[in-house]
Parts: structure tokens; C-alpha cells; sequence
């Protein structure tokens, strides 16, 4: 009996603990000169609300810091336990945030970092996701967001300002001709192409295979994207890049008994079995 308490008193104790952040300071300090942008969160009956908004310039760098406020010394405190993911959505960087500051093995932590805006056509406006993961005892260098007990989450509304003197953006998108997937089980290996040629040319997307699936069977999906046009594998680069791409999917309403459904291109929260994902922990969908 006095262990169970024990471990109830505990378990009060560290839901306690993190019900404490209820103020977070974040910082936008551009390189090149320019205003700085600060704003702070507080949480308030379970909803974050927001002093300020972030407009940050376009095509821009700046130096990232986040601010626990009156928190700051406990978790400064912890460096080795806990870790900051970032994710920036809706297009509002050039690419993910990069870490300033480690902890005393080396793993990043995230007080500190470095972000680069997006160059824009217009005004875009988007989200910041940082969470605040706390691993114990257990924070590693392939830690990942779903590996702890999330502190805090906050969704920063962010807008990136178009800068009319500035250069028009260079979108280079890549060329992508063939699209391979392999259907893999434990009794046979499906494999399925779809192939455009000449890329952006007058050429129609062409389906060289049909997928013959056995009923009832588990099958793992594995995507290769080429560009034959240069001799390219461009899977590698989107691994390379998995915190800036996600794989949507559409099917048969039902054709699936799981994931059930048609797919989450419609909706994003629909089920998909993702087996892969970013540094973030969100999925990716090379497999």
C-alpha cells in the first residue's frame, strides 16, 4: 500500500511540474539588421493565447530563442533530459529550423536556433508548431517527439511579409518520369509503375502495371520517385529532405481492411499506416 502511494504522490508531483510552463517568450532576432519580433504565449484554461503576432520578412535569417520565463533555470537546469522540435508549416521557411545549442553529450536542445524564411509571391500566413519533449533519463541522439512526455505544445501563428524589392522566388521543382511501388508480403512482391516520359512535356502519365494483390494478405509499400530524364533517384533526396515532404493517399473507399477507409488525401487525420517519418516524428510515406 505505501508503495502505490508513492507512486501516485509521484505521478501528482511530475503532472505538477509540467502544468507550470504557462509563459513562453519566443525571439526573432534578424542577422541583417532589421526589427526584431518577440512574442509571448500564455495558457490560460487549456488555450494558448497570444500577445503578438510574428511577422518575419521575407528570405530572411534569423537567430531563434525561446523563453520559459519564470521556468527558464528549472529546465536549463535539465538540458540532458529534454529537447525543443520545431516544425514549420504551411511553406513559412526555406528549409527546417537547424539547432544552435547543445546539451553535455552533444544532442541538440533547442533554446537556440536558426531559421531561414521563405521567399513569397504575397503575404503568407501559417503555423510554428514547438513542443517540448522531456525524455529523462532516457534522451538520445535518434530521439524523436513521440519518445517522451510532451511539456507543452504551441502553435505560433506566423507571417512571412512579402518584400516588393525584392528578386521574384526561383521555385525549381524537380522532374519527376517514373513513380515504382513494390507491394511486399510474406508470400509474393507486386510491383507497379507509373511512368510520364518527358516529364513536363506533352507526354500523358502512363500506368505500366496493374496491382494484382492477394485477398486477406498484409502487404508493406515501399515508393521510388525517379527522374529518368538525368538518370535521378529522387527518393534519396526527399529522405534527405522528409521534414519538408509528406505522401498523401487516396483509394477505393473500403478497399483496405487497414488502413479502413479512402485515404487521408481528403483529410489528413483519416488513417494510413505510416512506417516512416521526419526528425520531428510526422510521417513521411516512402514506406
Amino acid at each position: 500500500m505505501k508503495q502505490f502511494f508513492l507512486l501516485l504522490l509521484f505521478v501528482s508531483y511530475s503532472l505538477y511540474s509540467y502544468s507550470q510552463v504557462n509563459e513562453v517568450t519566443i525571439t526573432f532576432i534578424p542577422s541583417q539588421g532589421g526589427e526584431t519580433m518577440v512574442a509571448t504565449a500564455t495558457l490560460s484554461n487549456a488555450m494558448w493565447s497570444f500577445d503578438a503576432s510574428l511577422a518575419l520578412d521575407e528570405s530572411s535569417l534569423y537567430e531563434v530563442s525561446i523563453n520559459l520565463n519564470d521556468q527558464q533555470a528549472n529546465f536549463e537546469a535539465r538540458l540532458d533530459e529534454i529537447q525543443f522540435f520545431y516544425d514549420g508549416q504551411d511553406g513559412l521557411f526555406d528549409h527546417s529550423l537547424e539547432y544552435l545549442d547543445q546539451d553535455a553529450n552533444d544532442i541538440p536542445v533547442g533554446f537556440s536556433m536558426e531559421a531561414t524564411t521563405a521567399c513569397v509571391d504575397e503575404d503568407l500566413s501559417g503555423l510554428l508548431k514547438v513542443t517540448l519533449v522531456d525524455f529523462g533519463s532516457n534522451k538520445s541522439e535518434g530521439s524523436n517527439i513521440t519518445d517522451g512526455q510532451t511539456i507543452f505544445e504551441i502553435d505560433w501563428p506566423v507571417q512571412i511579409i512579402l518584400d516588393p524589392d525584392a528578386p521574384p522566388c526561383e521555385n525549381e521543382e524537380e522532374i519527376i518520369t517514373d513513380v515504382i511501388l513494390t507491394w511486399t508480403s510474406e508470400f509474393d512482391t507486386v510491383v507497379a509503375r507509373a511512368q510520364d516520359p518527358d516529364g513536363e512535356g506533352p507526354l500523358d502519365l502512363e500506368i505500366l502495371d496493374e496491382i494484382d494483390l492477394l485477398e486477406s494478405t498484409e502487404y508493406q509499400l515501399s515508393i521510388q520517385v525517379m527522374n529518368s530524364i538525368e538518370g535521378e533517384d529522387i527518393t534519396e533526396e526527399i529522405m534527405q529532405e522528409a521534414d519538408e515532404h509528406m505522401f498523401f493517399f487516396a483509394f477505393t473507399d473500403d478497399l483496405m481492411q487497414s488502413p479502413s477507409g479512402d485515404g487521408n488525401a481528403d483529410n489528413r487525420m483519416d488513417p494510413i499506416n505510416y512506417l516512416d517519418e521526419d526528425e520531428n516524428g510526422l510521417p513521411l510515406g516512402l514506406r
